[in-house]
This record gives C-alpha cells, structure tokens and sequence, in this order.
C-alpha cells in the first residue's frame, strides 16, 4: 500500500509544480530543488557516497515521503540543530542537512544557509501539496 501511495505522489508531482531543475548551462553542477515553481535551495557540493544529483534526487524522494505521512503546514517545516549539524524536517521526515560544504559553496556558514533553506522550504512546502484525488473533469 505504501509503494502505491508513493508512486501516486510521484506522479502528482507534476502536477504540483515540485520537479528536478535541469543541468545548468555549461555543465554546472549546481542543482535547484523547485517548490510551487520557484527555488527552495540549490545543492551544489556533493555530500559523502552521494553526487550532487544523488542528493537532489534524496530531497525530492524526501519532500514525497512527508506528504506520504502527513499534511505539512508551516509549524512542521521545522530546523534543528544537533551538535554542529542543521538538518531540515517536514514533521518526522527529514528534508535536508546542511553541511559545511554546503556553506561554503554559498559563501556563508551553516547557520545562515540552514535558515535560508528552513524560511523558503517553511513557505513553499505548504502551498503546493499533491491531490490525491483530483476534481473530475
């Protein structure tokens, strides 16, 4: 039931404005993570045993399996801190983690980028959640 429900939000997703951004001219490998048709974040470092694409693809299996658990409001996009590491979560489920090399790409540190990325996600992942069940024609 669960894959079910998954391949369902997979589909939807088209249909919510939520999609990969494509490679950037010239072979970029800066990444855009689209929400409601505008910039959530960019991925441009790759993390540990994932390439850059890998993580853009990790975020939006994320951002599906949330919606898969629950509503996401404003007050469950929520940022947490533990020990030197920012990770972002809608409800349980978590979105991303900010690392150091993630900051270091934007030209500012951990805290400032985790808050960026938490203030846009916390605004566009309420507004463009998938319906299950569209209007009939």
């Amino acid at each position: 039931m669960r894959a079910v429900i998954l391949a369902v939000l997979l589909v939807v997703l088209g249909w919510t404005g939520i999609a990969p951004a494509q490679e950037q001219p010239g072979g970029s490998t800066t990444n855009a993570i689209i929400v409601c048709n505008q910039v959530a974040l960019r991925i441009r470092v790759p993390a540990p045993g994932m390439s850059v694409q890998d993580r853009v693809a990790d975020v939006y299996r994320r951002i599906v399996l949330a919606w898969s658990r629950e509503r996401i409001t404003a007050d469950k996009v929520t940022l947490r801190q533990t020990g030197g590491t920012w990770s972002i979560y809608a409800g349980g489920t978590l979105i991303v983690t900010v690392q150091q090399e993630d900051a270091r790409a934007n030209g500012t540190t951990v805290a400032a980028l985790a808050q960026g990325w938490h203030a846009k996600l916390r605004e566009l992942l309420p507004q463009c959640k998938p319906d299950i069940n569209p209007p009939n024609p």
